[in-house]
């Protein structure tokens, strides 16, 4: 390994530029890392087209030689030794150790992980934007570019770490999934802080078991001595909330901060925020020196993500709000908090994602008819699997029948705005900041936000 240092440190100090293992992010100047794929694919197979896209270097594992197809350009192919074993320490020491510059709060956890990132985020940031890292994209939190995973490759934390170094971020706020706890993608990260937000059910066709999926962020939670808050009573860190109440125009309720019971307030819908604000707070506290009366005033000035209880209000239509509540818990949750908001009729829409867990379609089902008074059963992402097919999945849960179903998603959103009194609310659940709908193998521009921007005449 330490001949692999070595090297990264040898290549950092010459003219290249990026490390990619995307061939189609490859720029002039870039090294392209050919690296073991989903399934059968290899990053060999695409030494070509990263080499006409402008690397000028090429590295691959010793032991996959004889996976290279051309024999051109040998001279720009290097052969390296237990690449994949330790690429985190590899991109790590390629990237200068970028996380030992500036503080990284890393957050795990079912739900809320992006609220309670993008909470932290807007806390650090008086001086200069902080660097976000999630499910909603990274980038300076409030210019956010796209980004595939919630938790990118550990090449690509690496570099976008360093690329909030460059930028002399106060910190880097980043969301960490149990894909990439259990696939590496945090290896050689250093953390300031950590956050374990709630234990739900979610990912079961990459987990098996709802125990092991626990156990992956449980057990990367508590690894290591630096300051830890967690929204899960037993756990170390454990912030208590109580005595909730939810307004017309936010939410109240008491915490602990530092060790001191302290009351907030925040001009925000749905009363989980709660959860969410509090850790926030926690963890801004433990290694910032503001004051705890200084948080709190900032509180009232926070935005919540988009797509994440987004509200829209105007006088003639019912209030919608949009959400990425994809798990049966969180549908539970969102629900839960529209009804504290005193409305009055609760209607959702909603679907499942295909080619992901089957399981929680049925239980999204009977959350949805038990808690709301109407649900409009429509697509998500269906992918690759028949959108009848993953209908009748959720079907299997339903309860009553205060339901319709609606493939075309769109329509779905304008029916149930369209029939929904004016004193009610509409969740449109599921896809939340999303801006594609995934059919087959071929993205589509879809975004809930803008369909219910376009019936409400604003522009999201």
């Amino acid at each position: 390994m330490n001949n692999l240092v070595a090297l990264a440190r040898s290549l950092r100090n010459q003219d290249y530029g990026d490390m990619r293992i995307d061939s189609r992010q490859v720029r002039q100047g870039d090294i392209f890392l050919a690296l073991p794929g989903t399934g059968a694919l290899h990053g060999a197979a695409f030494i070509e087209t990263a080499l006409e896209a402008g690397a000028t270097l090429v590295l691959i594992d010793r032991s996959d030689e004889a996976r290279i197809e051309t024999q051109d350009h040998r001279d720009r192919i290097m052969l390296v030794d237990n690449l994949s074993l330790h690429l985190g320490q590899f991109a790590a020491a390629f990237y200068d150790d970028p996380s030992h510059k500036l503080p990284v709060v890393g957050i795990t956890g079912t739900d809320g992980k992006s609220s309670t990132a993008y909470f932290v985020a807007q806390f650090l940031s008086d001086k200069a934007p902080a660097y976000f890292i999630g499910t909603v994209g990274h980038g300076d939190w409030d210019a956010l570019e796209y980004q595939e995973n919630t938790t990118p490759s550990v090449v690509d934390v690496h570099r976008l770490i360093a690329q909030a170094v460059e930028r002399e971020a106060p910190a880097v706020v980043m969301e960490v999934s149990s894909h990439a706890i259990a696939l590496n993608r945090i290896d050689c990260v250093q953390f300031a802080a950590k956050v374990l937000t709630n234990l739900g059910r979610d990912h079961l066709d990459f987990h098996r078991t709802i125990e092991a999926y626990h156990a992956t962020k449980v057990n990367w939670y508590q690894d290591g001595r630096m300051p830890k808050f967690s929204g899960v009573s037993g756990h170390e860190g454990y912030v208590p909330v109580v005595d909730v109440v939810a307004q017309v125009n936010g939410i109240e309720w008491h915490t602990v901060i530092g060790g001191h019971q302290t009351e907030i307030r925040a001009k925000l819908i749905g009363d989980f925020h709660a959860e969410n604000i509090s850790l926030a707070v926690n963890v801004v506290h433990s290694f910032t020196a503001e004051s705890v009366e200084a948080l709190i005033e900032k509180v009232l000035n926070l935005r919540s993500v988009v797509g994440r209880m987004q509200l829209f209000q105007r006088d003639d239509l019912p209030t919608v709000v949009v959400d990425f509540a994809h798990t049966a818990d969180a549908l539970h949750r969102a629900i839960s908090a529209l009804k504290s908001h005193r409305f009055g009729a609760i209607n959702v829409v909603f679907g499942c994602g295909g080619d992901r867990d089957p399981g929680k379609r049925p239980l999204m089902g009977k959350v949805a008819t038990e808690e709301a008074d109407f649900v409009f059963i429509t697509n998500d992402n269906p992918r690759t699997e028949v959108p009848e097919a993953i209908v009748q999945d959720i079907l299997k849960g339903i309860v009553g029948s205060n339901f319709v179903i609606q493939l075309d998603r769109a329509q779905a959103i304008a029916e149930a705005i369209a029939k929904s009194p004016l004193d009610s609310v509409v969740l449109v659940a599921g896809k939340g900041h999303e801006t594609d709908q995934i059919v087959g193998t071929t993205r589509y521009h879809f975004s809930d936000v803008e369909e219910v921007g376009k019936i409400f005449g604003v522009q999201p």
